[in-house]
Parts: structure tokens; C-alpha cells; sequence
């Protein structure tokens, strides 16, 4: 979803809603696909805190990227929660925010990142153009760093 589809779809639900809505609820995870295997288990052990806790229930405020790492913000945490966040957010810093692989922090005009080399090098080429830099970065990728394929198999799938 573009981001004026998304800032029109937050706009219709503050106007539809009573009560003051959170990013979280607005906008749902800020951050690239690279961090989901960061981000969900917290969200689930917060589903399951609620569930056993339901006069005492934590909030998810926001879940997003800031300054190359993720940030998670809830209102109110046991202590096992706040390890987990910050668990999370320290693992982030060396993850790829866009496919999960090894990453590490980079500047690029203005903007802190943690990419792979991939992401690193194709973002640096696109220069703003988000399709010019998905279509360079499929070009580049070699799937076999990811272990999407195992020796037996080359490129097209068919056995050696």
C-alpha cells in the first residue's frame, strides 16, 4: 500500500473513531519484512499477557524504525517484556530491516539504514526511486547466500 493510501486509511479511522488512537493502531508495523521474525514473537507474548491478565492489559503503541534499528513502545511492560524488546532491538541493528539477512548500520543521504550488501548497494544506485531499487536489488540478489536452494539444485530448480 502506498503511503498517502495509508495516511488517507488513518485519517478515515481518527475521524470514525471516539477515542485518541495510537501509530500502532493507525499505521500497524512501520518497519520492513526483514524484522518480522523480530517484532512477532513480542506482539504474541503481548496478545498472550492480555489474555491471562485481561484487567491489566498492555497496549501496543508503536512498532517502527528509527535511526536504523527497531522500536517497539508499549504501555506498560512486565520486566520479561521490556528483555525481549530490548533483545529485539539490539538484533536489529545487525539485520537487514528489508530481507532479514546479515546487515550492519549505513548512512545513506541523510537516512540511517541497516541493510545487507545487496540492499546497501542498490538503495545507493536507485537514489529515491523505490521500484528502480526493488528491480536492482532482484537483479543482484544470489538466492544461494539465503539458502533458498540447497547444493543439489542450480538456479532453475532442476537436480545436478
Amino acid at each position: 500500500m502506498e503511503l498517502a493510501e495509508r495516511v488517507i486509511k488513518a485519517i478515515e479511522k481518527i475521524e470514525n473513531s471516539d477515542k485518541p488512537l495510537h501509530p500502532f493502531e493507525l499505521f500497524g508495523i512501520e518497519h520492513g519484512y526483514g524484522w518480522m521474525g523480530l517484532t512477532l514473537p513480542i506482539i504474541e507474548e503481548v496478545r498472550l499477557y492480555n489474555k491471562k491478565n485481561p484487567d491489566n492489559m498492555i497496549k501496543i503503541t508503536q512498532v517502527k524504525e528509527k535511526f536504523g534499528g527497531l522500536r517497539i513502545y508499549l504501555s506498560s511492560m512486565p520486566d520479561y517484556l521490556q528483555k525481549m524488546i530490548c533483545k529485539a532491538e539490539a538484533e536489529s541493528e545487525h539485520i537487514c530491516e528489508f530481507c532479514g539477512a546479515r546487515g550492519k548500520n549505513i548512512k545513506i543521504n541523510g537516512w540511517v539504514w541497516t541493510l545487507c550488501g545487496e540492499h546497501e548497494k542498490a538503495k545507493r544506485k536507485a537514489k529515491h526511486d523505490s521500484e528502480l531499487e526493488d528491480r536492482l536489488y532482484k537483479e543482484s540478489l544470489d538466492i544461494r547466500n539465503y539458502g533458498w536452494i540447497t547444493n543439489n539444485e542450480n538456479l532453475t530448480g532442476n537436480e545436478d
